[in-house]
């Protein structure tokens, strides 16, 4: 179920699960433009750096991505990097949409400090790193004692792959079971 309404002059999408947010995206000027491009006909690889591997919608544990990289769908027009400011974004480019999982606090920026990479640790925690490769943001994700594993051939778990419709996985395997979880972002971290 999703609902909409209007926050300093930028309309607002809020998708529900069970009462509880799962993701809030709004309609930004940037995502805009990045929706202009992908109507005008240009590919989600014309507009983005897609880095993911193998096919541009994976992102392996400790591989940094810096600004203005990204995963790509497959299909469709989603994406998730950090973008020319260095915030952490996802966005339904077909859309013209846009969510933040992280943007400058007010303290940072006055302080000069420039995001320039983020990356998922071994343990699925989500990192941030400035200029001098300083670490100056992490988000734990809900479940405890993730390490890296063997999850399917030639890949190593925890992973983020974002698919065609557009939901950012992490893919993991349970600390306990050992059984493979793949949990939607705003799930797994909580957001």
């Amino acid at each position: 179920m999703a609902a909409q309404h209007e926050e300093n002059n930028e309309l607002y999408t809020e998708n529900q699960d069970n009462g509880r947010t799962l993701m809030k995206e709004r309609n930004g000027a940037k995502a805009q433009k990045w929706q202009a491009r992908y109507e005008a006909g240009e590919s989600l690889e014309d507009i983005f750096d897609c880095v993911g591997t193998p096919d541009q919608d994976r992102w392996r544990h400790e591989d940094p991505m810096y600004q203005n990289q990204f995963i790509c769908s497959k299909k469709e027009a989603y994406v998730f990097g950090m973008n020319d400011r260095g915030e952490l974004v996802w966005s339904d480019v077909s859309k013209g949409t846009i969510k933040k999982y992280f943007k400058l606090s007010d303290d940072m920026k006055n302080s000069g400090v420039v995001p320039t990479s983020f990356q998922l640790s071994r343990h699925a925690q989500l990192q941030i790193y400035d200029s001098n490769n300083t670490l100056i943001w992490t988000h734990d994700p809900v479940t405890s004692g993730i390490d890296v594993r063997n999850c399917i051939t030639s890949y190593q778990c925890p992973y983020m792959h974002i698919h065609n419709d557009g939901v950012n996985v992490l893919n993991y395997l349970n600390p306990l079971t050992g059984a493979w979880v793949p949990s939607g972002m705003d799930r797994a971290y909580r957001f």
